[in-house]
C-alpha cells in the first residue's frame, strides 16, 4: 500500500499540492451584496394551489407541517387526525413555547400581521434572538441599513459588529 501511495505521489505530483478547500468565511467574502430583488412579475398562481395535498396523504401542506412540528395537537372532528386546530410550538432559538388553543391560532396570522415592518430576517437572526429581540429590529418599515463589515463584504443588520 505504501509502495502505490509513493508512486502515486511521483507519478502525480498535483495530487501532492492540492490546495486545501477555502474556509466558509472566505467563500463568503467573494459573494456580491446587492439590493432588493427586482420585481419579476411573479404570480402566486402559476405555482398551483396553495397548501395542495402533494404527497396525497389526504392532508394538505399546511396541516403536514404542523402534524410534524407541534406537540399536543388537536384535531378538527371528522378529518381523521389531518386539520389542526390547536398544538405547542417550541421556538428552536429562544426554547420559548408558543401554545394555541381555542380562538384564532397562533401560527395563523392574519393579513395586518403579515405586513411586517423592521429587519426581515429577524425570525432566522441569531443576533436579534441572542439579544432578547430588541425593538429596532422590529420597527421602521425600511428595515436596518446596509453596512460595510469589511471590504467588499456589507450587510444590513442593526448590529454588524455582532455578526
Amino acid at each position: 500500500m505504501r509502495l502505490l501511495l509513493l508512486a502515486l505521489l511521483v507519478l502525480v505530483p498535483s495530487v501532492a499540492a492540492a490546495d486545501p478547500p477555502p474556509r466558509a468565511e472566505t467563500a463568503l467574502a467573494t459573494l456580491a451584496v446587492k439590493g432588493r430583488a427586482p420585481k419579476t412579475g411573479y404570480a402566486r398562481e402559476q405555482f398551483g394551489p396553495a397548501w395542495a395535498d402533494v404527497d396525497r396523504n389526504g392532508c394538505d401542506t399546511r396541516d403536514d407541517v404542523l402534524n410534524r412540528d407541534l406537540a399536543d395537537k388537536q384535531w378538527r372532528p371528522g378529518t381523521h387526525g389531518c386539520v389542526v386546530v390547536a398544538g405547542r410550538l417550541v421556538d428552536p432559538y429562544t426554547g420559548r413555547r408558543m401554545e394555541s388553543g381555542g380562538g384564532r391560532p397562533r401560527w395563523e396570522l392574519s393579513e395586518g400581521e403579515r405586513l411586517r415592518t423592521g429587519c426581515r430576517f429577524r425570525d432566522r437572526c441569531p443576533v436579534y434572538h441572542a439579544k432578547g429581540e430588541p425593538e429596532i429590529c422590529r420597527e421602521g418599515a425600511a428595515g436596518p441599513p446596509l453596512v460595510e463589515v469589511s471590504p467588499g463584504h456589507a450587510v444590513a443588520c442593526h448590529f454588524p459588529q455582532d455578526r
